[in-house]
């Protein structure tokens, strides 16, 4: 689907969405619990509908209430299936992989089925590991194959290729009532992402300590107990609407998501922070603001999904900015280095590629034009917002590729003033 934007400005407020990092990992946690939960969450994406899908894979009885805007689960109410789609979520399959090796009897076989660039994205972490345990892996086309026995124990893994394998490897170990270990082999980025996992096993009775010493977590023994969760507000989307100039409500500024920090990115380029913001302990305040003549640095490590909205960000503020750290943003849903270039570059923006980021100058009103999202939702937003500020119409091809993570973005924007047309 391909939409024009017309350019006007956004003002009000809209509530925030669910955040699809916290209600992964709630549903995963639940769906190996020793006892029902209750998950709060109004709103799904493809990818939480691809969760939702797994869990009921693993044999749980999963019931909507509309009514109370929940999800009660019930885990082992019947038997695991044999068959698992997880459509383009990530998240979804290498949380999945380990749960499902955890559950399997020696002699099972299980099919996983991915799309898109899913097919394409590494999971070499989990295979070096299995490979050492003797679980049986396949990776054909779309299907991986799975066959084997994943035990509590010691294990290795690196940080620096995607923190969802330490958090999908914590929620398989941590169900198992055997004491276990993850040691880190390289720095682990996206830290926040494995603290939102470890405040998650918290609220389900299961404590997870860091050893800054040498690196590793330690997994005690003792099942983990379902629980009543209610998911966290999301800052990743909340983000596009905040650099709009709308407010967005049901925040929790105390938040363990990654994509917060992107205020004190904010505050440098001079945008205003709420007072709530600064109020909380997580909150790391900018000492400096962004000038003409000076350079701001954004470290991608640890949130590389903020990145093409906090680009877009920096284009309107006068100042050079450099993304840095950001190779992990060539395994996204696209390459979000060669995608924010060419959407920046696209709107008249000078921008210039790096090796592990860009850099560019800001201070430059937007151009009318034809934008690819590239079938990424995080890419298709963010030019969404740079068309209502644009002076001229933006196209954008492929815009419905929102729906990964937020499928009435579109209405939302709407509400907020935002014009568009679906050619």
């Amino acid at each position: 689907m391909d939409i024009q934007i017309i350019p006007h400005s956004l003002k009000g407020n809209i509530s925030a969405i669910p955040s699809k990092s916290d209600a992964h990992r709630a549903l995963f946690a639940a769906s190996v619990a020793n006892g029902p939960s209750t998950i709060y969450l109004d709103r799904l994406s493809k990818d939480l509908e691809a969760t939702l899908a797994c869990i009921e894979g693993l044999g749980c009885l999963v019931h909507h209430d509309p009514d109370q805007k929940a999800y009660h689960i019930l885990p082992g109410a019947h038997s695991m299936k044999r068959q698992f789609k997880v459509g383009e979520s990530g998240t979804s399959l290498r949380f999945l992989i380990p749960i499902l090796a955890s559950r399997l009897e020696r002699n099972q076989h299980v099919e996983i089925i991915r799309q898109g660039s899913l097919i394409s994205r590494t999971n070499q972490p989990y295979w070096h590991l299995f490979d050492q345990l003797g679980i049986y892996w396949q990776e054909k086309g779309p299907s991986i194959w799975l066959s084997g026995k994943l035990e509590a124990g010691n294990y290795q893994l690196p940080g620096n290729v995607s923190s969802q394998f330490i958090s999908g490897l914590a929620l398989a170990l941590a169900h198992l009532d055997k004491a276990s270990q993850i040691k880190l082999t390289s720095p682990l980025e996206s830290a926040a992402y494995v603290d939102m996992t470890l405040a998650t096993l918290i609220e389900f009775s299961k404590r997870i300590d860091f050893s800054n010493l040498t690196q590793t977590y330690h997994l005690p023994t003792g099942l983990i107990q379902g629980v009543s969760y209610q998911v966290e507000g999301d800052w990743s989307n909340a983000l596009f609407f905040l650099v709009a100039g709308a407010q967005v409500l049901n925040l929790a500024f105390d938040s363990l998501q990654a994509d917060r920090q992107a205020l004190s990115y904010l505050e440098k380029l001079g945008y205003p922070i709420p007072k709530l913001a600064r109020q909380s302990t997580n909150y790391q305040p900018s000492k400096t603001s962004t000038e003409s003549n000076q350079v701001l640095e954004i470290d991608a490590r640890q949130l590389p999904d903020a990145i093409p909205i906090l680009t877009l960000a920096a284009a309107r503020k006068a100042g050079i900015t450099r993304i840095v750290n950001g190779q992990r943003l060539r395994l996204k849903e696209s390459d979000r280095i060669e995608s924010t270039v060419a959407l920046m570059q696209a709107l008249g923006v000078y921008i210039q590629a790096e090796a592990d980021g860009f850099i560019l100058q800001g201070g430059q009103d937007f151009h009318g034009g034809i934008v690819d999202a590239f079938q990424d939702h995080r890419i298709a937003m963010t030019a969404a917002i740079a068309g209502s500020l644009a002076q001229e119409p933006v196209i954008i091809k492929g815009a419905d590729c929102v729906s990964k993570s937020y499928p009435h973005f579109f209405d939302d924007f709407q509400k907020l003033g935002g014009i568009y047309h679906v050619l």
